[in-house]
């Protein structure tokens, strides 16, 4: 075997012709197949036993021979009669039989070689192989699908416990460990996924070779490795490679169960309830007195102010906030709660007064007009149906001044329906016109106006009944203040007090308006803009008004910050609403002022309902059920798995390593033949060179005369191959610059280190927000909302995880290929994988090595994983001091960002931007390559290794038996004289031995450490070796007998 590989290459003009002879034999094949015909004839790639549903494996009828070995060979001469070109051979898809192939598709007719005599067919032997990947196993299901079950069950009974204890816990430092729990037991399992993710993916090819025949896109083309896993799951679907698709299916299942999870323990708001409290009054609407008019203890000239003071202070803007016991519509009785407990709140039935006024439109007459320099008089009667109310309108300025803009007038007052002094015919008119009165100098004091009919042109009179109700309302009261009041629907309404009219209500608000107290006087100048002349702001339009409408205009700018055109109110409507929104709010008021006192009797107390909310570690409902609802798909997943995995070994050993994979491919003679001189070619290269062949593996028995106790030679069997790749002097141009692969390019890397600044700044700015407003937004009570809120920052810090855990695969996929390139290479460099590891493995293997790109994007990525989870105790929600008081509605809940998980936040971040910035200078930049250009697309093939290991001399080094021996035992084989491990290094070398012409090959080679002429090359054999016999000229070299 040694000799065969040394001497590859060396061809001959007729080997290169019966090559394209073959080939042309094969193209005529391809055109039967798509015609539906069968050709008889033989192709390179068959495979040499009958085409069954059973196993490649399944041994034939045999005979025994004379060698050591555990396999059994057959002896029988395979003819086209037999059964694989009888019945052809089926093409097998994943474990099912799809496509027929002839048997001529899946045959070489010729040597591998090139040569033109007929090839020695292949006798495969069944053996059993013993090698399985670690987590590709059942037994491992069986453990992760236990793992999932558990982190169920445990899931489910925290969210049982905590809705039956109000919480888990108070809300103190132990809150760090119940919220990062969950995401870190996530984390875990789904660390220990990626072992069987990886596992799954690396090895598709092998396995399906195993199984049968099959393309070269779907075997030794195929890097499922270098994929982004959508990528993966489409890719493996299309191959039909399930166990590849249910992993990669898995893992992002169980990531994004680890995201949701960070909602899934939260700061909750536990609510105890006492629905039997009695409840003292403090302040109680009176239940007698006669009447506001009539008692004169009740109504006072200071207490007919007090409603006027606050009607003006809340328009001036000294008052901005309702007293307790009144709103903007309503009054109502209050009780106190000073010995409250703080965060309990007091839930009371009381009384509540809504004053209304009623009214209707109403036509106007003028009855007689009165002028004269010093006032002019319009008395007018408005009249509607049952009730018609005489309203004089008077003033200075209703005459016309040399027949400008027009004069309206908008007055208010009070009578009672033709006259009656009855408190039920009580009513308050309103009315708004258009005066039309000149005056002259021929006219005398108190002239009468002859046509009085002209004076008013327009006008808007309404009548209007006051009234009031009396209902329940539920009064929720913290130990300081009002937090909201709940009218709930309307029920029936209550029996209006004693001796209280709703005229005496209305006559309290009126009376209110006379200026014989200081304080009203000079209140009547300060509310409503007016001009010298009284007039409000409606300029330029003159209004002559009284004193109630006055302060109406004022609450109307105070509510809308403006006032409308003057003719507007010609609109019954709109003059309504004004009146009857200020009559409700200074009626309010009068009640406030007037009718609430003290209680001085015993019948003072109602029963009201306690509620003590304070804050607790509990479940989220809504995030639990959602990790439950993720983990059992996660279960599923693993289950499906249970049935296609593989039960039995399918290759020699572990094929993800540099050595185990020359080791595997040592034997290889068709694919490694057809592979040299493509080491340092691009993509497009390999996959011209393979895509046409079809390949599987197999045990080939040893030759007849060698004793072995080995089971045969494994093979990669393939065919058929162009005629281009038979031609041993061709060989394949440089590929260019390197391609750096995903993640490693100087855009992404700048990108990802300005996002990780960026978030370390945007949690600073969000950590300084959140303290000075008290938290970053009201919260309610809902589920859901909190999930979110916790979820969304979580989403942000998993984006940022996946680039680093890119980066790191990307720079363990290249690190044996950086420390061959960078001349470090030694035998440990070829046999350890830094992809199919542990972390705490991997760690300590680039320690030893001292391979610091690998310990600096390991490192990276392990703090870049415990992101999400300190985010779930980052944000969360808290009941904050109220700023403000809402006498409807109040909310105390506020989104609020933890300090201590802030900084530790940042923490992490900064170390991830250092490690990334480390990273980005010890790694290769384009123009300083590691691989060629073939490699960007699929650097971890089986290919595109084996390329640059025909390109070299490590695949010569091995002998007969290296996919059988163990580590130990392959070392051996590259020590030299001297007892000492030879070196490896990749990189362009000159092609000795190949040709005439001088050409450079791209491939990995050992490196001579010692003995004569040390650090050379070495070639193609054991003869270059330092010999056994020159030791003992050599002083101080290594291991001496």
């Amino acid at each position: 075997m040694h000799d065969e590989h040394t001497h590859v290459g060396r061809a001959k003009q007729s080997r290169a012709a019966a090559a394209r002879l073959e080939w042309q034999e094969h193209q005529q094949d391809q055109g039967r197949l798509l015609t539906g015909k069968k050709s008889s004839g033989s192709l390179p790639g068959e495979r040499h036993h009958p085409a069954t549903r059973q196993s490649f494996n399944v041994p034939r009828q045999q005979q025994k021979v004379g060698q050591n070995s555990s396999g059994t060979t057959s002896t029988e001469s395979l003819t086209p009669s037999n059964s694989a070109s009888q019945w052809g051979l089926r093409r097998q898809d994943g474990g099912y039989w799809t496509e027929e192939l002839s048997a001529g598709q899946l045959n070489g007719s010729r040597s591998a070689s090139g040569g033109p005599g007929p090839e020695k067919r292949p006798e495969i032997v069944h053996a059993r192989m013993l090698w399985l990947p670690k987590y590709m196993r059942r037994r491992v299901l069986v453990a992760f699908i236990a793992s999932l079950g558990v982190v169920i069950a445990v899931l489910e009974y925290i969210l049982s416990l905590s809705n039956k204890q109000m919480g888990l816990g108070p809300v103190d430092s132990s809150r760090y460990v119940w919220q990062m729990a969950p995401p870190a037991v996530l984390l875990i399992i789904a660390g220990f996924w990626q072992r069987f993710e990886y596992q799954a993916r690396s090895t598709a090819p092998w396995l399906r070779m195993h199984k049968g025949p099959a393309d070269a896109e779907r075997t030794v083309l195929l890097d499922y490795v270098s994929m982004t896993r959508p990528a993966v799951v489409l890719r493996a679907i299309q191959n039909k490679d399930w166990v590849v698709a249910a992993a990669v299916v898995m893992s992002m299942l169980l990531w994004t169960a680890m995201i949701v999870s960070t909602g899934a323990i939260t700061t909750v708001l536990a609510t105890m309830t006492n629905s039997d409290v009695n409840v003292r009054l403090t302040r109680q609407f009176t239940a007698d007195g006669g009447g506001l008019v009539r008692n004169n203890t009740l109504f006072t000239p200071a207490s007919k102010a007090t409603s006027l003071i606050e009607v003006a202070a809340f328009q001036l803007g000294e008052l901005t906030t309702y007293p307790d016991g009144v709103t903007n519509w309503f009054a109502y009785e209050t009780f106190s709660t000073s010995d409250l407990a703080q965060g309990a709140q007091l839930t009371a039935p009381v009384r509540a007064l809504f004053p209304n006024l009623t009214c209707e439109k109403a036509s106007l007459s003028v009855n007689s007009v009165m002028m004269s320099d010093q006032e002019q008089v319009v008395n007018t009667t408005l009249i509607a149906p049952g009730c018609a109310v005489e309203l004089t309108i008077n003033g200075t300025g209703l005459s016309s001044r040399g027949g400008g803009s027009p004069t309206y007038f908008l007055r208010s007052g009070t009578g009672g329906c033709y006259g009656s002094t009855a408190p039920q015919d009580q009513r308050i008119v309103v009315a708004f016109g258009v005066a039309n009165l000149r005056s002259g100098s021929d006219i005398d004091y108190y002239e009468r106006f002859v046509s009085s009919t002209a004076a008013v042109t327009l006008s808007t009179p309404l009548i209007c009944q006051p009234g009031y109700t009396m209902r329940s309302i539920d009064l929720v009261r913290s130990s300081s203040q009002t937090v909201r009041i709940e009218l709930g629907s309307p029920g029936p309404t209550l029996p209006n007090l004693p001796e209280v009219h709703p005229w005496d209500l209305a006559a309290g608000m009126l009376r209110s308006y006379q200026p014989d107290v200081p304080d009203v006087a000079y209140l009547l100048d300060r509310v409503a803009e007016t001009d010298m002349l009284g007039y409000p702001a409606f300029q330029p339009a003159r209004v002559m008004i009284d004193p109630c409408v006055h302060f109406a205009l004022g609450f109307r700018m105070w509510e809308s910050g403006s006032l409308e055109a003057a003719e507007e109110f010609l609109d019954s409507e709109k003059l309504e609403s004004m009146i009857v929104n200020y009559y409700r709010h200074h009626a309010s008021l009068v009640a406030y002022t007037l009718l609430l006192h003290s209680p001085t009797w015993g019948n003072s107390t109602v029963t009201g309902t306690s509620i003590i909310r304070f804050e607790r570690i509990g479940a989220n409902a809504a995030g639990v059920h959602s990790v439950v609802f993720l983990v059992v798909a996660s279960m599923l997943v693993a289950t499906f798995l249970f049935f296609p995995v593989p039960t039995e070994g399918f290759l020699p050993r572990n094929p993800n390593t540099l050595i185990d994979t020359a080791a595997l491919l040592v034997h290889s003679k068709v694919l490694l033949h057809n592979v040299r001189g493509a080491g340092g070619a691009d993509s497009k290269t390999l996959y011209k060179r393979l895509s046409m062949a079809y390949f599987y593996t197999g045990i080939e028995a040893y030759e007849r005369d060698f004793v072995s106790e080995n089971e045969g030679y494994f093979k990669v069997f393939g065919g058929p191959l162009p005629p281009t790749t038979r031609a041993p002097e061709y060989f394949e141009p440089r590929g260019g610059s390197w391609s750096p692969p995903r993640g490693l390019s100087s855009i992404y890397r700048a990108l990802s280190l300005s996002l990780t600044l960026t978030f370390i700044v945007s949690l600073e700015v969000m950590f300084r927000v959140s303290s000075t407003n008290g938290g970053l937004s009201a919260m309610g009570d809902d589920s859901w909302t909190q999930l979110i809120w916790t979820v969304l920052p979580a989403s942000v810090a998993a984006c940022l995880t996946c680039h680093v855990g890119v980066v790191d695969e990307a720079m363990r996929a290249l690190a044996p290929f950086m420390e061959l390139t960078w001349g470090r290479g030694t035998f440990r460099t070829m046999k350890d994988s830094y992809m199919d590891g542990s972390t705490p493995r991997v760690l300590y293997h680039a320690i030893v090595g001292r391979n610091l790109p690998v310990l600096l994007s390991t490192l990276s990525w392990i703090m870049a994983a415990f992101i999400p989870v300190v985010v779930a105790a980052t944000f969360d929600t808290r009941a904050v001091a109220l700023q403000a008081a809402d006498p409807t509605q109040q909310n105390q809940r506020r989104l609020r960002q933890d300090e201590a998980a802030t900084r530790l936040l940042q923490v992490l971040l900064a170390l991830v931007f250092v490690g990334s910035a480390g990273l980005w200078f010890l790694t290769p930049r384009r123009r300083i390559g590691i691989l060629p250009r073939l490699h960007s697309e699929s650097p971890l093939s089986i290919a595109s290794v084996a390329a640059v290991l025909a390109d070299g001399n490590v695949v010569g080094m091995l002998g007969r038996g290296a996919e059988w021996k163990t580590l130990k035992e392959l070392e051996l084989m590259f020590r030299d004289g001297l007892h000492v491990t030879m070196r490896f290094r990749l990189g362009w070398d000159e092609a000795r031995g190949r040709t005439k012409r001088k050409q450079d090959a791209f491939g990995i080679s050992a490196i001579r450490t010692g003995g004569w002429g040390g650090g050379e090359s070495v070639g193609l054999g054991m003869q270059a070796r330092v010999g056994y016999w020159q030791r003992g000229f050599v002083r101080d070299w290594g291991w001496r007998p």
